[in-house]
């Protein structure tokens, strides 16, 4: 502390002389003057000691000044006001030099990269307008690299991304196959989540996942697959990019969280539980009127938008085929009493009607989708027990049409059977036929 007392005036003088340096961002500067002030306290040290010496020899010889002590101070006030001089003139002029320098430079600079992004943007419109949309890109992504400023480039940046997701999107229909499900609301752990059925590989033994661990709520047992495992046994190619819809409302994407094998009474079967990317409520969605179903993401644009749909469960098949003349009479002898199913869908000024018969234990049964015009009923679709076929138990129909026809997705099964599943049917130009929920536009 004595040290600090002693010399604080020098130590406030050097740590002043250093703030300035480092303000008018002079580090090297700044920090050289803690070698000056090392040499102030020397010389202080020096003095003082000679000082004390000469004030002994002014008891014995008081009329003498001391020397020593009015140079030292002189010496002292002439290095402070050098110091000041250098510090308030040299190193401002030389920083003040360099920035117009830089700036200079850089206006320089800025001029000739502004004059390469305008390049780079006409270049990208030029590309845009011939349709080269990749090559469109490589330009505007030089453009904004030299001018990110300018909002003109990153507004033609979207429109060559949507042009280029479009084209990726029509070569994927073409090639590939899109996946078509309905979907349903399943409770997991208190939990939410979007279900699909899904059914394993051919030749596959389900004790494999019995050895897992295994839970159980009120109404059935579960195993919990862990999705590399699940990926061995079951087709999860097309889950990795799935849209949700109701009807024709845009819901959320989803993403596969987890495979459940379940056991119950009646029978064991798996599930694929999703999760919406966006924030939804997934049991309000499922109070709401409207078809739930995923589609694969770059099949969307074939969704028909504000789709308008009729079904009718209540209607009178006699009456309603009264006006086709004999040609339903010489079919099927149809009675409104041997129908255990049936639909009258209309849809885009078309009128669809979807029946299936139960014509006596002994009898074959039968299902029917027929397109009702004027004078005529055309058969799209015919399902017969005698050929080992399913009945259609259920109907839904999609807002997709393939061959100008809806795709549709029933439950089928027999009528003496609880056993059943769910089947997506589509128009191949002359009839439906059954798919694994998938199809190629």
């Amino acid at each position: 502390m004595n040290f600090i007392k002693k010399y604080r005036y020098y130590i406030f003088l050097s740590i002043t002389l250093i703030l300035l340096r480092l303000i008018k961002e002079e580090t090297g500067l700044a920090f050289g003057f803690i070698p000056l002030f090392i040499i102030f306290i020397l010389v202080e040290i020096i003095a003082k000691n000679k000082i004390k010496t000469e004030e002994v020899l002014e008891k014995t010889e008081p009329k003498k000044k001391s020397s020593s002590k009015i140079l030292f101070t002189f010496l002292l006030i002439i290095v402070v006001i050098i110091i000041l001089i250098i510090n308030a003139n040299i190193p401002t002029k030389k920083f003040e030099q360099t920035n117009e320098d830089n700036n200079g430079s850089f206006l320089l600079n800025h001029e000739k990269d502004n004059e390469i992004a305008y390049g780079s943007f006409n270049k990208a419109k030029e590309e845009f307008g011939n349709n080269n949309y990749n090559d469109a890109l490589i330009s505007i992504e030089e453009a904004i690299a030299l001018n990110p400023l300018d909002s003109n480039f990153y507004f033609l940046k979207i429109e060559i991304i949507k042009k280029i997701n479009e084209i990726s999107d029509e070569l994927k229909l073409k090639n590939e196959l899109t996946y078509v499900n309905t979907v349903s609301i399943f409770n997991e752990n208190d939990e939410n989540f979007i279900s699909i059925d899904v059914y394993p590989k051919e030749n596959f033994d389900e004790t494999i996942f019995k050895s897992l661990k295994k839970y159980y709520t009120k109404d059935d047992s579960r195993y919990e697959i862990p999705i590399d495992l699940a990926s061995q046994y079951f087709n999860l190619t097309y889950f990795s990019d799935l849209i949700l819809y109701n009807n024709s409302e845009f819901i959320s994407s989803i993403k596969l969280k987890k495979i459940i094998f379940i056991e119950s009474v009646e029978e064991n079967y798996y599930r694929a539980l999703f999760k919406c990317t966006k924030e939804v409520d997934i049991n309000q969605l499922f109070k709401s009127k409207g078809l739930k179903y995923c589609i694969s993401a770059f099949a969307t644009s074939k969704i028909i938008p504000d789709f308008e749909i009729s079904i009718t469960e209540n209607f009178n098949v006699e009456e309603e085929l009264s006006s086709l003349g004999n040609n339903s009479e010489e079919l099927y002898s149809l009675k409104n009493e041997n129908v255990y199913f049936k639909r009258l869908v209309r849809l885009l000024d078309q009128k669809y009607i979807v029946l299936s018969f139960n014509n006596g234990e002994n009898s074959d049964d039968i299902s029917y989708i027929f397109q009702k015009n004027k004078n005529t009923l055309d058969e799209l679709f015919s399902s017969n027990s005698s050929k080992d076929e399913y009945q259609i138990f259920s109907l839904d129909v999609l807002p997709i049409l393939k061959n100008n026809q809806p795709i549709l997705i029933t439950y089928i099964g027999r009528n003496y059977s609880s056993a059943g599943y769910k089947i997506l049917l589509v128009y191949d130009g002359s009839k439906y036929v059954q798919t694994d929920y998938t199809l190629k536009f």
